[in-house]
């Protein structure tokens, strides 16, 4: 079952008298009880189509054009009514730097108690007690008594918890995580981990899982589509994208992960290409080490290569980028 169709999203803001493309004809799904993982370099357009999902870029700003389906229903024409009956509810998002998203002024109880009340048409009692359920339930010790201190007697983890329990005590069918282990130390981004997957197996949740690490990408994900330039440039299963990526960005991704093996640290030559200068044929072709002539001149699509897996590069077909046969990526 689909839970999140997204077809030919594009995502463009205003520059001077005309606009800047961010996100480019984006396509996914996501389906019920799955994680996809959405990963790319910064600035390849992750956060951007997260928050065009939601709606939550400036209208004044941000023009957004394609179709966002969820449940069936085009979230991109709701009225805004009924669009907040979706959002904070069924369809919930959790962002990185949870201090900047929760109100300093209230206690972490009354914000999360706040939003079961919006969503579930619960009355304040009920809703208080649904707020340390779900505070409870995300692994805050005492959360009876912790309902009732503020987001800066919390630690940074602890903040991003209380964000998930805002999130899940309004029992959404899907969840957009948004980066939410970046700012964490290691300990805490692996708790953090171990609760989404408890949820998501717990109440067939699916998930949007924001990234650019790929070895949190191997811990949470069914799927991952890989993002460059404003574009998905791969898609497949997590175990055939790591044994086998069949796109030379994803190949030197991957190169790039710190293994603590002898030699240096690879980094993939030169730098993304800016919004408003993306070169006309693939965007990728000017740091790729396997470009023929023809690729400056054409965009490839995204095309299956087999089962469950596509790439949007014209020689995908041809080129071995495994990690033992990628050695000049």
């Amino acid at each position: 079952m689909t839970v999140l169709e997204i077809e030919d999203l594009t995502v463009g803001f205003r520059a001077g008298a005309g606009w800047n493309q961010v996100v480019s004809g984006l396509s996914m799904t996501v389906g019920r009880g799955e994680t996809v993982a959405l990963v790319g370099e910064s600035g390849s357009g992750k956060t951007v189509t997260s928050m065009a999902v939601m709606r939550l870029l400036p209208a004044n700003r941000a023009r957004v054009t394609g179709q966002v389906r969820f449940d069936g229903r085009d979230l991109l024409t709701l009225r805004r009514r009924e669009l907040d009956k979706v959002r904070g509810g069924p369809l919930s998002m959790v962002f990185q730097e949870p201090m900047t998203s929760l109100n300093p002024a209230f206690t972490v109880g009354e914000q999360i108690a706040e939003a079961v009340r919006r969503h579930r048409g619960l009355n304040r009692r009920e809703a208080r007690r649904a707020a340390v359920e779900a505070m409870d339930a995300v692994g805050i010790a005492h959360a009876g008594r912790r309902a009732g201190a503020y987001p800066h007697e919390f630690s940074g983890g602890m903040r991003q918890r209380v964000m998930i329990a805002m999130a899940i005590g309004c029992r959404p069918r899907l969840l957009i995580a948004d980066e939410p282990t970046t700012a964490l130390d290691v300990t805490i981004q692996a708790q953090i981990l171990d609760l989404l997957r408890e949820l998501r197996s717990g109440n067939g949740m699916a998930m949007i899982f924001v990234t650019h690490d790929l070895g949190v990408v191997a811990e949470i994900a069914d799927t991952v589509a890989v993002m460059y330039a404003g574009r998905i440039v791969e898609r497949a299963p997590v175990a055939e994208l790591f044994a086998r990526p069949r796109h030379p960005y994803t190949a030197g991704l991957l190169r790039s992960v710190p293994s603590g093996a002898k030699g240096g640290l690879y980094s993939i030559p030169g730098s993304p290409p800016r919004p408003g200068e993306f070169p006309p044929g693939c965007r990728f072709e000017p740091r790729c080490g396997f470009a023929e002539p023809g690729c400056a001149g054409a965009l490839p699509v995204l095309e299956t290569l087999g089962g469950s897996h596509a790439a949007a590069c014209s020689r995908a077909a041809g080129l071995d980028l495994r990690p033992e046969g990628a050695a000049h990526v």
